[in-house]
C-alpha cells in the first residue's frame, strides 16, 4: 500500500498532542482505527480524513465544558458543514464523525463531570432553530442553556454557475477555490480569536468565512484589513428591523467608517464625511447601508 499520504502514530500522537496509548485506547474501543496497519511490522498509519475526528476528540478531553468551549466546538462544527456541504455524501461521513465523538462526549460527562447529555431544557437561537430546529440530534449539557450541534444534521447544497472541477471535496477542487486568493493571515488569526461579546456562535464563524469572501478587505473602501481590532462585523438589516445574524445579513467593514452608520444631525456627518475624505462610491455604499438600517442618506 502505498504510504505517501499516510501517517505514522506516534507523528500524529505528536500533532494532536496526544499519546501514543490514547490512540491505541481509541482503536481498541472503536473510536478511530488506523486506516492501515502493516502486517508485518504492527506499524499504525493514519490518513488525513480521520484528521477531523482527532481534531474534535481534541477539543472534548477537557474536565467540563464551559460555554467557550461549547461555542468553539459548535463553531467546528458550523465550518466543516459549511466547508463540505457540496460533497453530494458528505451526510454519509458525518455521521460517522457525529458518531464517534458523541461516544466521546457522553463518556467524558458522566465519568468526569458527573454532567449528562439532555434532549430537552436548553434554548436555541432563531439562527438556531432554523438550522438545527427539526434535528433529533440536538443535545445540551444538563445545566447549560446552549446546544450543542450535531455534525451529521447536514444537507447537501448544489452548487450554482461553479465549474464542475470546482469543488471542496479533493485536493484539486480545492486548490481552484483558492486560486488567487491571499490574505493577511495575522488578521484572521486574531479576528477568529475575538471574544464572542455575547454574539451568537454563527455570527463569530461568518465573521471568518466574511473575511475569506471579501478577501480580507473592507467592503466600502476596498483597503485591507491590517488589525483584527479595527474590523466592525455589520448587519445590513438591524435586529430591531428583524434582521437576523446570518451570513447574507453581515458586512466587514473598517471602524473608522463606523460614524457614518449612526443616527446624527445631518450637518455633523457631512463634516464626519469629509474629515475622512469619503468619496462618491464609498458614499453610495454608505447610503445604501444606512437606507436598509432605517435612516436617512447623507447628502453629497
Amino acid at each position: 500500500m502505498d504510504k505517501k499520504d499516510l501517517f505514522q502514530i506516534g507523528d500524529v500522537a505528536k500533532m494532536f498532542h496526544l499519546s501514543v496509548g490514547s490512540l491505541r485506547h481509541y482503536e481498541k474501543i472503536g473510536l478511530l482505527k488506523p486506516e492501515y496497519t502493516d502486517k508485518e511490522t504492527g506499524y499504525r498509519y493514519y490518513g488525513m480524513q480521520q484528521f477531523e475526528v482527532l481534531t474534535m476528540i481534541r477539543f472534548l478531553r477537557v474536565l467540563d465544558m464551559p460555554l467557550d468551549e461549547i461555542r468553539l466546538y459548535n463553531s467546528m462544527v458550523l465550518g466543516i458543514q459549511n466547508y463540505f456541504q457540496l460533497a453530494t455524501c458528505i451526510s454519509i461521513d458525518c455521521r460517522k464523525i457525529h458518531r464517534q465523538v458523541m461516544t466521546v462526549l457522553t463518556n467524558r460527562l458522566n465519568t468526569e463531570t458527573g454532567c449528562r447529555l439532555v434532549r430537552e431544557g436548553g434554548a436555541m437561537t432563531e439562527s438556531e432553530k432554523e438550522r438545527f430546529g427539526k434535528s433529533a440530534m440536538i443535545r445540551y449539557v444538563s445545566g447549560i442553556d446552549q446546544p450543542i450541534y450535531p455534525i451529521a444534521y447536514i444537507k447537501n447544497k448544489i452548487p450554482m454557475a461553479k465549474k464542475a472541477a470546482v469543488c471542496s471535496y479533493t485536493v484539486e477542487g480545492r486548490a481552484l477555490i483558492h486560486t488567487n486568493l491571499s490574505m493577511n493571515s495575522s488578521v484572521l488569526s486574531g479576528l477568529r480569536n475575538q471574544p464572542s461579546m455575547g454574539r451568537s456562535t454563527e455570527l463569530t464563524d461568518s465573521r471568518i468565512s466574511l473575511f475569506s469572501a471579501q478577501r480580507g478587505k473592507c467592503a466600502l473602501s476596498g483597503e485591507l484589513f491590517e488589525n483584527a481590532a479595527d474590523i466592525v462585523c455589520w448587519l445590513k438589516t438591524p435586529a430591531e428591523l428583524g434582521g437576523k445574524e446570518r451570513y447574507r445579513n453581515m458586512i466587514l467593514f473598517h471602524n473608522r467608517f463606523l460614524p457614518l452608520l449612526q443616527e446624527c444631525p445631518k450637518n455633523e456627518l457631512k463634516e464626519i464625511a469629509d474629515t475622512i475624505k469619503a468619496t462618491k462610491e464609498l458614499m453610495l455604499k454608505v447610503n445604501s447601508l444606512r437606507q436598509q438600517a432605517g435612516l436617512s442618506a447623507i447628502e453629497n
